[in-house]
């Protein structure tokens, strides 16, 4: 609304005011000039227009020796989102060079600012990712002769020192040029050549592994997309042994190619390689599809038992347990419950959320037995059912809490179980776990403090 009524006002003004006010506002905020300049420019000197103002705002958010703090780092890169603005702006107008000109301008500068800057709240990765998202859509929507001087621009930046020891930019800007290859053999050769010289870079640094095998990932996408997709299979294939992260790839395209007893060859060979621990979870999802597609029921209830034994994030555990329920006929669930629970700790994720979603009281009281804080999570749903047990965990729980605390901000936390306890129980259990801290702690006044307004709230409680 105000920036409505702001316009609107800016709307009535001569054009002699509007330029005084511009002026002002330059002169106020100096780097509002180069911001004109860019914006408002014939495109004459545009990058290096483009780089001065990234410089203001790097300098200007400089503190002592040149640094900038997680603080100021926002602040900091301003003027890179500015220049992504205007390069978006540019490719609406179909200026695909000049956009990606910008962009890889913006990129460089964003990596060198490592080298003077807290990066903690991830502006280098927010502003990289927004720099290769808009160099993807001009790379997909430059015609053929511009897609040809995007590839130059986009492997010259590629090739620059910046990028030693930072390799994931290195290989996402590499990634880019699969777009503007557009099947020419010259440009296929070009980007060859240059994830040669990328795989020589890496070589000189002291943990080459993961950059290769990155760049090895990406020759087989190059490949896919300069001769076809069997042309990069044959690659993933003969290379295998050296790169075992191939095997999902190959998985899926077995799959897709309905060649069930080598998509089974592949999944087993991938989860018997020691390498590939960190892609098991998705090698039992490709084990999972494809014993859905041939119609084997029993190996895909085993294939979700074991995602669900192997799962890392609560999302999965709910959606890979409900897959695995609704396999199992009604006469055979609570068995197969059973000894999915005897695998698992008490305490165990997994376990807390069958109990919840089946409701069995008696595993939830089990995880809080294991891990007494989780009743503070399910002190609600147990209370009805075990209430003596419920008081005497929170009331175990708040004598811990009371031996630990040694400052107010800590008194605080424990006053807040209290209120929680008497939520959970009735206030009498409250007000009684009240007067018994103020009577083994009546030396603390700081507890006596927050413990008198702890009273007054839990009395008001209904």
């Amino acid at each position: 609304m105000a920036d409505k009524k702001a316009a609107e006002l800016v709307g009535k003004l001569k054009k002699e005011e509007l330029l005084d006010l511009v002026r002002t506002w330059m002169h106020a905020y100096p780097e509002l000039e180069k911001d004109v300049e860019l914006r408002l420019g014939d495109g004459k000197d545009e990058v290096k227009l483009a780089g001065e103002l990234i410089t203001k705002h790097f300098t200007s958010a400089k503190g002592s020796y040149g640094f900038i703090t997680a603080s100021r780092s926002h602040e900091a890169f301003s003027g890179i989102y500015q220049v992504l603005e205007h390069a978006k702006a540019l490719a609406d107008q179909g200026e695909y060079e000049r956009g990606v000109k910008l962009n890889l301008k913006v990129l460089g500068r964003a990596v060198d600012s490592l080298q003077f800057m807290d990066d903690s709240n991830g502006e280098v990765s927010t502003a990289a990712s927004l720099t290769m998202n808009q160099l993807t859509r001009s790379a997909e929507e430059a015609d053929d002769s511009t897609a040809g001087t995007l590839l130059t621009l986009i492997l010259k930046e590629a090739r620059l020192k910046r990028y030693n020891g930072w390799s994931d930019f290195r290989i996402e800007l590499l990634r880019v040029s699969l777009p503007v290859m557009r099947g020419e053999k010259k440009r296929h050769e070009k980007v060859e050549k240059a994830l040669d010289d990328a795989a020589e870079a890496a070589r000189q640094t002291s943990y080459p592994d993961y950059e290769l095998e990155q760049l090895e990932l990406l020759r087989a996408c190059i490949l896919d997309e300069a001769e076809g997709k069997e042309a990069g299979n044959a690659f993933r294939q003969e290379r295998i042994n050296e790169h075992p992260d191939f095997v999902l790839e190959l998985a899926a395209y077995y799959l897709d190619r309905e060649e069930w007893d080598n998509a089974e060859a592949m999944i087993e060979t991938g989860k018997r390689h020691k390498k590939l621990v960190h892609i098991q979870q998705s090698l039992l999802e490709t084990e999972r599809r494809l014993y859905s597609l041939t119609g084997n029921r029993e190996k895909e209830k085993e294939s979700l038992r074991n995602m669900l034994l192997a799962r890392n994030m609560m999302l999965e555990i709910e959606k890979t347990y409900q897959q695995w329920k609704e396999l199992h006929e009604d006469s055979e669930w609570e068995t197969a419950l059973k000894q999915l629970l005897n695998e698992l700790s008490a305490s165990d994720p997994l376990a807390i959320h069958i109990g919840m979603e089946e409701d069995k009281p008696e595993v939830l009281l089990a995880g809080c037995e294991k891990d007494l804080w989780k009743i503070r999570e399910l002190g609600p749903r147990l209370q009805p059912v075990y209430p003596d047990i419920v008081r005497e965990m929170f009331s175990q729980l708040v004598d811990h809490g009371a031996r630990m605390a040694t400052n107010r901000k800590q008194y605080r936390a424990l006053c807040r179980l209290v209120k929680q306890c008497a939520k959970v129980n009735g206030k009498a259990q409250g007000i009684e776990l009240i007067a018994k801290l103020r009577n083994e702690y009546p030396r603390r006044s700081a507890l006596m403090e927050e413990l008198e307004k702890t009273e007054q709230a839990v009395a008001r409680f209904t």
